[in-house]
């Protein structure tokens, strides 16, 4: 037996991701650093706005307590959301493969920032310096970065007060082929995902201030562009529009009416494009200002912003085995695609990139039978419908790149002349690769580590090399 309820849209307020980080930064520096992303960045993005939103854009964090509009619930003392950058590390690189590192500020002259992108932004390929004629030049295999056993998904997910067996927003386990490393490689988010843990959080509500399993834990939303709503539009007098806001909660409203954005009115007597110019409160209205003319009365009316940011519900084409997908949360960040965004990690441990170079499902919790692929494009990883139990390889990806390994999980080392120029050339671009040749190896690494000795000119190099296959 089933059966599906309904309940009312609510509002919360969320942080967005890419503003978290920078103000964690900010505040444990003293505005000396802040951070730039252009994974989690977007075009109207604080404190720097990139060219276009990046794959984790549109992501969003937010406690029980925000969700339940229960924050307030200490008359006169609002609940403090804080978050720290290994807190926000531990919760957002098991999703997205992320690195974290320092580099100079291009939009403020004498300071760094905090740079945070997939993990393989930092291995550019600029080339640093080259090594030749090396004597004594040795490649030996790091087996600590071979792994057997994987795990993804997220900590906690509700399995309690609404059947948790459709629940998809889990945990999930994998291993490779390889039979002689035992090395594990957990990946599992703080962060809570799943549609039904924030489903019953929000249905808590706030009518009454008694404390919830979920108030303090974060919840991970993922956004859309293009915010929807419908308001009683009382009158209009020449360019100026009442718009109805039931119980003064403006939150709603103020997404969609936006100063300096366009908005799609769609009504019965009056449909147009209009460009907002001043929003204001009125007891139980706002008045909004519109750059043209309003020619005719309007009453009620579907009202949409294309810029401003709601909840991406949905997003799954051709779904199998998920009860109500149109209602379906955080779908892009499901557990096999958190995987699929390791791959290029995970694959090293196979010395081939080939169709035998694969992670096969193990185990999972609640509801791993769910199959779909995504609806929208942008940022997709997969090639047709993923199922959240299947195995992962080359096949499962639109692109193979995206599951191409980086890097060798080797170690060569060797001593070579080195410079106060090499020192400031690959002080100015550490993520840049060195070529390295002897009389019977060659190829491309990265820096593990450099230690040069001034007194004798030479450094000790300990480089990652390139993954060539």
């Amino acid at each position: 037996m089933q059966t599906l309820t309904h309940f009312n849209q609510s509002t919360a307020k969320v942080f967005a991701v890419n503003e978290v980080l920078s103000r964690i930064s900010e505040s444990i520096t003293n505005d000396k650093l802040r951070a730039y992303s252009e994974y989690f960045g977007r075009t109207d993005s604080q404190p720097y706005a990139t060219t276009e939103d990046g794959c984790g854009a549109l992501e969003a964090i937010t406690n029980g307590l925000r969700i339940r509009g229960q924050e307030n619930k200490t008359p006169g003392q609002t609940d403090v959301f804080s978050q720290s950058l290994q807190d926000m590390f531990k919760g957002l690189c098991p999703i997205h493969n992320i690195g974290m590192g320092i580099e100079t500020d291009t939009n403020r002259e004498g300071y760094n920032r905090l740079r945070v992108e997939p993990w393989n932004f930092f291995y550019n390929d600029t080339l640093m310096m080259s090594c030749t004629g090396i004597n004594g030049l040795t490649r030996e295999l790091n087996d600590k970065e071979i792994f057997s056993t994987f795990n993804f998904g997220y900590n906690k997910w509700e399995a309690e007060e609404y059947n948790g067996l459709d629940e998809l927003l889990t945990k999930r386990s994998y291993r490779t082929a390889l039979s002689q490393i035992k090395n594990d490689l957990p990946q599992i988010s703080t962060f809570i995902s799943s549609g039904y843990a924030l489903e019953v959080t929000r249905r808590k509500g706030n009518d009454n201030t008694k404390d919830w399993r979920y108030d303090n834990d974060v919840f991970i939303v993922c956004m859309k562009r293009g915010a929807v709503a419908n308001f009683l539009i009382l009158f209009q007098a020449s360019n100026t529009l009442k718009v109805a806001v039931f119980g003064d909660d403006y939150s709603l409203a103020e997404q969609v009416f936006v100063v300096g954005q366009t908005v799609v009115i769609d009504a019965v007597l009056n449909n147009g494009t209009f460009t907002v110019t001043d929003v204001s409160r009125i007891t139980g209205n706002l008045q909004v200002t519109v750059a043209e003319t309003v020619v005719s009365e309007l009453y009620g009316a579907n009202v949409a912003n294309s810029a401003a940011l709601s909840v991406e519900l949905g997003n799954v084409t051709n779904p199998v085995n998920i009860v109500d997908p149109d209602t379906l949360y955080n779908f892009r960040i499901s557990p096999v695609r958190n995987a699929m965004r390791w791959m290029n990690k995970i694959l090293a441990s196979y010395r081939q990139f080939d169709a035998n170079a694969k992670i096969l499902f193990t185990d999972g919790d609640g509801n791993y039978f769910a199959q779909g692929e995504m609806t929208d494009t942008n940022c997709r990883l997969e090639a047709a419908a993923l199922t959240e139990n299947q195995t992962i390889d080359i096949s499962s990806f639109a692109a193979s790149a995206d599951a191409k390994p980086v890097l060798f999980p080797e170690r060569v080392t060797y001593t070579y002349p080195f410079t106060a120029q090499d020192y400031v050339n690959i002080k100015a671009n550490p993520g840049g690769k060195i070529y390295f040749e002897s009389l019977n190896d060659s190829g491309y690494g990265w820096i593990d580590t450099i230690k040069w000795n001034p007194d004798d000119g030479t450094a000790s190099f300990s480089l990652i090399p390139k993954f060539t296959n």
